[in-house]
Parts: C-alpha cells; sequence; structure tokens
C-alpha cells in the first residue's frame, strides 16, 4: 500500500481502485478512507471500476457508500462512462450483470450525461445490443432524445449498428 502514497501521493484510494487492487482498497477504507473521493476531472473510484469490468470492486465500492448516481466534472455518470470508453476501445466491456448492479444500487437508468444521452443512447451508439436487451428489460425508455432530438435508434442507425437498430425495433423503439 505505501507504493500507492508514494507514486501517487493526491489519490492512492483512487490508484488502488484504478488498477484493481481489492485488498488495499479495503484496508483504505477500513482506516476511513472515502469510496467516493474525487479525482482529476472528478472521477471516483466507482467509474474506474466499472470502466474495468471490475464488478467484485464496484461492490465493495457500494457496499461501503458509494455514490452510484456520481458525474464527472463533465456530468458523465458511472455507466456512460464504462459505455463510453468501450465505444472508444480503452475500457473493458461492461457486462449486463454489472447493469444489473448498478441499477439495483440506485442508478437511474434513463439518466443523461451532460449532452442529453441516456446509457441507453451510448449502449445503440456502440453497437452493444446485449447491452440495449438489459436495459430496456430494466425500463429504459427506448425512445429517449437526447439534445439535438436523436433516439437510440438512430444513433444505432447513424453509426451502422444494424443488428442493434433491429434489436430496438423488435423491442418497440421508433424514430
Amino acid at each position: 500500500m505505501s507504493d500507492y502514497v508514494e507514486n501517487w501521493p493526491d489519490s492512492p484510494f483512487l490508484a488502488a481502485a484504478q488498477v484493481g487492487d481489492r485488498d488495499a482498497v479495503q484496508r483504505m477504507i477500513d482506516e476511513g478512507a472515502d469510496p467516493d473521493v474525487r479525482g482529476d476531472k472528478g472521477w471516483r473510484a466507482l467509474h474506474y471500476a466499472t470502466i474495468r469490468g471490475d464488478w467484485d470492486m464496484v461492490s465493495l465500492l457500494l457496499e461501503h457508500g458509494a455514490d452510484v448516481q456520481a458525474r464527472t466534472d463533465a456530468s458523465c455518470m458511472v455507466l456512460h462512462t464504462a459505455e463510453r470508453h468501450v465505444m472508444v476501445g480503452d475500457g473493458k466491456p461492461c457486462s449486463g450483470q454489472g447493469i444489473v448492479m448498478l441499477v439495483d444500487a440506485g442508478l437511474d437508468v434513463d439518466a443523461r450525461d451532460r449532452r442529453g444521452p441516456t446509457a441507453l443512447h451510448q449502449a445503440a451508439r456502440g453497437g452493444r445490443t446485449d447491452h440495449v436487451a438489459v436495459l430496456a428489460g430494466l425500463g429504459a425508455d427506448l425512445n429517449a432524445r437526447d439534445e439535438v432530438g436523436m433516439t437510440p435508434l438512430a444513433h444505432a442507425e447513424d453509426w451502422g449498428r444494424l443488428a442493434t437498430a433491429e434489436a430496438l425495433r423488435s423491442l418497440g423503439a421508433v424514430e
């Protein structure tokens, strides 16, 4: 744990969470660390754990009071951030189980980031048909419109995600 303090003096807790060191995170929580500490640009341990697809870490953080509705300084929520990083190729795919875990912990399935898209918009844009099905099953608004009036179906079509567009249509989405 001293490595985290020595190499990341501003936030050893976030560093441990970012690399998935659950033992160090648990020790720091036991010693009084805030599981919701904000790092650079408002990122929190829960954002990093979700991007990594580390559901054991997510569970640990949620058990100790991490805010599932937390937003970065750019107003991105945990699930939005995970979906976005999968799209650009630097994140590990978020699982359906992970989505359910976050919603069960109180995440608003239709929450919007600063530009208006919901997690369903992000999943549709990324061609994550499996996530579209999970989010729809959790009650996501299939016809929500973002800041420019686009629905998740319009995003899927615009990005050439034809299988995802077809899945959205079969679930009842319209343009």
